[in-house]
């Protein structure tokens, strides 16, 4: 009805008149400015009121034009104290830019008008490509008082729901405007809970807050001043009298608007280096660390960071040195808080930064997740299965966020050794038997991850009850439970020890039916199953070569031997190069070694992502690195034998490290090759060796 009757435009006239200082007497000068500036407020506070909740209103304001109205008035108002700021600085004679201020209720209003304004995502471009972002906001945040402050962060979070807006807001000036506003807002909180005394701004410097010529004009200021008592008498405040009742604090608008921004699905990536660039991350963990934070706040800043951290291509930036350390910290001791969001928050972000966090030996290569860090992070995952005392239910997202973080951690070789001797396969197990499927699904591919290449978690699945699992969700209706379960029964048939109990399960007639009647991915594991469960056959014949007698081979045997290490079978390339490795232990065999591609394939093997394997041909290597042949000694350091050792001797795994250093001797037997090895970089691994804690890795 008030658009209907002209309402919009006689409020805006009323409050346009009230920008010009009118003619009147000396003696009539006091109560005219007065009269304007009550006339200001309360059509502020009407025309505010009018845009709060009707979107109808909120449109017709902007297709009217009449935004210019509003965003005017307040820029002229802000760059009339900058540049009283300014002049005071310098010392300056003051200008008549009084007249263009406008005093602090009506202001406030104004921004609440507008925005209520972005309230409606239909006004956004106009709202972007008016004077608001590059006029007003930025000057409103750093020279407005709080309530000013306020309304800015309410106007960028509602602006924030819109992608189109995502490029302006998150420009340096804007990102850092909004971090001063939360990083302030935080800090007056602190010391409001301490008890201190006045808060001082910590940013601009707030000169709304104390202009003496805010309604008009220095005359007017002192003319009003008569109506100082009367109008604290009536205790104008707009909030509390005629305009909607705070909801959201500063703190709170600041750290929503930051969740929007920061989140992938919405945000373009490189929104994260950008508000990294601006000081994000600093500005967050105070809020996020403090546990007298109010929750929700604390709640928004964790989850910024969170998602902040689910972007590696910031993790060098985001969190290096004390930021790092902090933040590292700060999200694993939410694995232990009592809210069950704080804790998914804290699985989520490790599973994104365990990898990058991962400890470093003193050669500057990671050591893999840290020993207590993983055994948290097994503990909580059995401890989500445990049925909950009040509903008897198991929380199921706690489950997937905890396999999830082991799922990643998983996926380096450092850490799947240290995963199956923590007791992880057994959890995995009870995780892969909840119904839910994410769960099931982040469970099987940590037990294929663990399989892929370790031979002892193949021996460990299968005849620890699992295989029967595997199976079982193999035929899963979800596909990713079912590509990551077909995927680890393939692994489990690259060990021929494992043939006998995959017979005996039927794994063949089911990854028959897989390779029918499944997706490409899952079919290709179905043929690797079928092809290794064949292959095991033969496998078995090279177990001949590990007998108490060192084996001699006539010419063409290592030959037809080595056509059976399959590239795509972890477990023909074990009992090949173990094969070689005994046959390599007589001399007399050396030559023929070499001389039927052995060697060759040896070199290949060492690169393998299989420890096993590596041993095996490292020790292949070794055995025949001990023939007393100068020629054979020759050959090896022509085809660089000697360098790949050292990096060998470097391995995270102990075993491969024994075999290197047990080659490495054998080839400094020789006098001519010492200053080789030497130069070849081999003191640094093994000085670094002497300090293993293995006696074995020691001695060699």
């Amino acid at each position: 009805e008030l658009l209907a009757d002209g309402g919009l435009q006689l409020l805006i006239t009323l409050f346009t008149n009230t920008l010009d200082i009118l003619p009147s007497s000396p003696r009539l000068r006091a109560i005219q400015l007065v009269r304007q500036l009550f006339i200001r407020r309360l059509s502020t506070t009407a025309l505010a009121n009018l845009s709060a909740l009707h979107l109808a209103v909120q449109a017709t304001i902007v297709s009217k034009g009449v935004l210019p109205a509003f965003l005017d008035p307040l820029q002229a108002h802000y760059a009339a104290v900058a540049e009283a700021h300014d002049e005071r600085l310098s010392l300056c004679s003051p200008s008549s830019s009084s007249h263009r201020r406008i005093d602090r209720p009506s202001r406030q209003e104004l921004l609440r008008c507008v925005a209520n304004l972005s309230v409606n995502e239909a006004n956004h471009p106009a709202l972007l490509q008016s004077s608001l972002v590059d006029g007003v906001l930025i000057r409103a945040a750093r020279l407005g008082g709080a309530r000013e402050r306020e309304q800015c962060a309410l106007m960028l979070s509602n602006l924030a729901q819109n992608t189109i807006s995502h490029e302006t807001i998150s420009r340096p000036r804007m990102l850092q405007m909004l971090l001063e506003m939360l990083a302030s807002a935080f800090r007056q909180e602190q010391e409001e809970f301490l008890g201190g005394g006045e808060w001082t701004p910590a940013f601009g410097y707030a000169a709304s807050e104390q202009e003496p010529g805010e309604h008009g004009s220095h005359d007017a200021s002192q003319a009003l001043s008569r109506w100082e008592d009367e109008e604290m008498l009536y205790a104008w405040d707009t909030e509390d009298f005629l305009s909607a009742d705070r909801t959201r604090s500063q703190e709170n608008i600041c750290t929503q608007l930051l969740v929007t921004l920061s989140e992938l699905s919405t945000a373009a990536v490189s929104t994260h280096a950008r508000l990294v660039d601006a000081g994000a991350v600093g500005t967050l963990l105070p809020i996020a660390s403090d546990p007298k934070t109010d929750l929700a706040l604390r709640m928004e800043a964790i989850v910024t960071l969170a998602n902040i951290a689910e972007n590696p291509d910031v993790h060098a930036s985001a969190f290096n040195g004390k930021h790092g350390e902090k933040a590292f910290a700060l999200f694993v001791e939410l694995l232990r808080a009592e809210v069950p969001e704080l804790r998914r928050e804290g699985f989520r972000a490790l599973s994104c930064l365990a990898l990058a966090h991962a400890g470093e030996n003193s050669q500057g290569r990671s050591s893999g997740v840290s020993e207590s860090l993983l055994r948290l992070l097994l503990q909580s995952a059995e401890q989500a299965m445990h049925p909950k005392q009040d509903t008897k239910d198991i929380d199921e997202e706690i489950a997937f966020h905890a396999a999830r973080a082991l799922s990643i951690l998983s996926n380096a070789p450092i850490n799947q050794r240290k995963i199956m001797e923590h007791g992880g396969l057994p959890i995995m197990y009870a995780l892969a038997r909840l119904p839910d499927a994410d769960v099931q699904a982040e469970a099987a591919n940590i037990i294929a991850n663990l399989t892929a290449s370790l031979y002892e978690a193949q021996l460990r699945v299968c005849h620890g009850g699992a295989l029967q699992l595997l199976l079982y969700l193999s035929l899963s209706q979800y596909r990713e439970v079912q590509a990551a379960a077909s995927r680890a029964v393939a692994n489990l048939t690259q060990n021929i020890d494992n043939e006998p109990a995959l017979r005996a399960a039927r794994a063949e007639a089911i990854m028959f039916k897989l390779y029918n009647n499944s997706p490409a991915d899952v079919k290709w594991q179905a043929k690797r199953a079928l092809s290794n469960i064949e292959a095991a056959r033969t496998l078995v014949a090279l177990r001949q070569y590990g007998g108490e007698e060192v084996p001699t081979v006539v010419i063409g045997e290592i030959a037809q031997l080595c056509k059976q290490a399959d590239p795509s079978n972890i477990g023909a390339q074990r009992e090949v190069a173990r094969a070689l490795a005994n046959i390599a232990a007589a001399s007399v065999n050396h030559a023929m070694f070499i001389a039927e591609g052995a060697l060759g394939l040896c070199l290949d093997l060492v690169v393998s992502n299989s420890p096993e394997v590596q041993q095996q041909a490292t020790r292949a290597l070794s055995n025949v690195s001990l023939s007393e042949s100068s020629a054979i000694h020759n050959t090896l350091v022509d085809e660089g034998v000697v360098d790949l050792l050292v990096l060998l001797a470097a391995s995270w795994d102990e075993g491969v490290q024994q075999e290197a250093a047990i080659a490495l001797a054998n080839v400094a037997a020789q006098p001519q090759n010492r200053s080789l090895v030497v130069r070849a970089g081999a003191m640094g691994p093994l000085v670094e060796q002497l300090c293993n804690a293995s006696p074995s890795v020691q001695y060699y």
